[in-house]
C-alpha cells in the first residue's frame, strides 16, 4: 500500500491500497491505507518533535544507548547490540530503541497523549500499551501516518486529508511549535543506501524514517521530499508474518523508486530546509565530548531553538551575556492610575554583534542586540526573565512587579 500526499494543499495525489485489486489470494479488495496496521520505529520522530518542544533535548544532545531496565521490561534494539553515547540525531536516524523509551517517560504529553490528540482512536488507555507503544505497539492507519509527516513538514500543523475534489481544505490546528516541527523533520535527513541509488544526479533532501513490526509483520518508509508526504507499507493483510518484511529493505526500495518518478515528471524544490531557517533557530557550536553548547576541542554546527533548548554550556565554554537590566533586587511599580505604562528597558553585558533574545518565562519578548535595548511592560507579579543569545548561553533574573496603590 503506498499513499502520497502534495503537503501545501494537503491533497491525496496517489493511492494504492493493494498489489492488486483483483487477486483474491492476497485480499486485494482491501485498502492497505485504511487498514490499522503496527507502525514500527515510524512513529519516533514524534517523540523527538516533543522532547525538542519541551526542551529536553536538541538535537546532538548525548543520550545512553546502554542496556535498561523499565519496571520488569528490559528492551533490545533491532540488532541485538547497544552504541552507549549517542546524539539524539543519530538515536533517531539509527532507531534505537533505549533512548525513544527513554525520552517518552521524560515528555509530558508523552507520544500516546500526543497521538490521541492527534485523533488516533487507540481500543486501549495507556497502560495497556505501555512503554511497548514506542516501539510500534498501538496501531495505526496509514492515513494517518500521512497526516502526522505532513504536519511535521507543515511546521507542526495537523490537518484533515483531501482524497476528493470537492473536499474542503481545512486550516487545522497546531500540535507542535513550528520550529521543533521542522528541526525534527530535518533530523530524519539522511543519504538513502547506495543500493537505492537515489541521490545520483539530485540534490533534493529526502527526510525520511522505517519501521519494522515485532515478528516482521510490516515494513514501512514514510518521509517528506520537495512538497510531499510519502508512505509505503508491505506486509500481508492477514498478518503473517515474513522474515523479509523490514522497512529498510522491502518499503525502502519502493518508496524511493516512486519519488524518483515523481521527480522525473516534476521539479521540486527542498521545503522543510528554507522553511526552518526562516524560524526561530540558530546554527551554534556543540562540544562533541558533552553534546552541549559552547567550545572545546572538537565541535560541530547544529541546530538549536533559543529560549527552548537545554542551555546548559560545556565547562570552559566562555562567559555568556549577563542581564544588566532589569535587576532582580528592585521592585518595579506598575500604575494603572498613569497613561503611561511602565517601560523597563532590557540592556545586556554581551557581545555587540550577539543576537539577543529576551523571554518572560517561556514567552519570547523580542530580540535585538547588546546596542540597542528593548523595552518591556511587564503586568503585576514575579517574573522569571531570561535572556539568551545564539550560542544558547543564557543568564536568568527573577523579577517583581508591584501594582500602584
Amino acid at each position: 500500500a503506498a499513499m502520497l500526499v502534495h503537503v501545501p494543499s494537503m491533497e491525496i495525489r496517489g493511492l494504492v491500497g493493494s498489489a492488486d485489486f483483483f487477486n483474491h489470494g492476497i485480499d486485494g479488495q482491501v485498502d492497505g491505507t485504511a487498514a490499522l496496521r503496527s507502525p514500527g520505529s515510524t512513529l519516533k520522530p514524534f517523540i523527538y518533535a516533543l522532547a525538542l518542544d519541551q526542551g529536553v533535548i536538541h538535537p546532538e544532545t548525548l543520550l545512553n544507548d546502554d542496556p535498561a531496565y523499565f519496571a520488569e521490561y528490559r528492551p533490545t534494539n533491532f540488532d541485538g547490540k547497544f552504541i552507549g553515547k549517542i546524539s539524539a540525531r543519530d538515536a533517531l536516524v539509527l532507531s534505537r530503541n533505549i533512548p525513544a523509551i527513554t525520552l517518552n517517560t521524560k515528555i509530558k504529553p508523552d507520544l500516546y497523549d500526543f497521538m490521541q490528540k492527534a485523533g488516533a482512536d487507540f481500543p486501549h488507555d495507556k497502560s495497556w500499551y505501555g512503554l511497548s507503544i514506542v516501539l510500534g505497539g498501538a496501531e495505526v492507519e496509514m492515513r494517518m501516518m500521512a497526516r502526522l509527516y505532513a504536519m511535521l513538514a507543515n511546521g507542526g500543523r495537523l490537518q484533515e486529508l483531501r482524497q476528493l475534489r470537492d473536499d474542503k481544505y481545512e486550516p487545522g490546528r497546531q500540535m507542535l511549535s513550528p520550529e521543533s516541527a521542522l528541526l525534527a523533520a530535518q533530523m530524519i535527513m539522511h543519504p538513502a543506501p547506495d543500493t537505492l541509488a537515489f541521490t545520483h544526479g539530485s540534490s533534493l533532501p529526502v527526510y525520511w524514517k522505517t519501521g519494522t513490526s515485532s515478528g516482521f509483520r510490516d515494513a514501512w518508509t514514510a518521509g517528506i521530499f520537495g512538497p510531499y508526504v510519502l508512505v509505503v507499507w508491505t506486509g500481508h493483510f492477514d498478518g503473517h508474518p515474513n522474515p523479509s518484511f523490514i522497512g529498510v529493505e522491502r518499503a525502502a526500495p519502493l518508496f524511493f523508486e516512486i519519488a524518483r518518478a515523481v521527480m522525473a515528471q516534476e521539479r521540486l524544490v527542498d521545503t522543510v530546509g528554507p522553511a526552518l531557517r526562516a524560524r526561530n533557530v540558530s546554527f551554534i557550536d556543540i562540544c562533541t565530548a558533552t553534546g552541549l553548547p559552547g567550545n572545546c576541542r572538537v565541535t560541530q554546527k547544529d541546530w538549536f531553538i533559543p529560549g527552548k533548548s537545554p542551555i546548559a554550556a560545556s565547562p570552559g565554554t566562555a562567559a555568556g551575556p549577563k542581564i544588566l537590566s532589569p535587576r532582580g533586587g528592585i521592585s518595579y511599580v506598575a500604575s494603572y492610575q498613569s497613561a503611561e505604562k511602565l517601560r523597563i528597558p532590557l540592556q545586556a553585558d554581551a557581545q555587540q554583534t550577539d543576537q539577543l533574545y529576551w523571554f518572560d518565562g517561556t514567552e519570547l519578548i523580542g530580540a535585538g542586540d547588546a546596542k540597542t535595548p528593548l523595552l518591556w511592560s511587564p503586568s503585576p507579579g514575579q517574573h522569571t526573565v531570561h535572556l539568551v543569545n545564539a550560542a544558547g548561553q543564557s543568564s536568568t533574573e527573577v523579577v517583581n512587579v508591584s501594582a500602584a496603590e
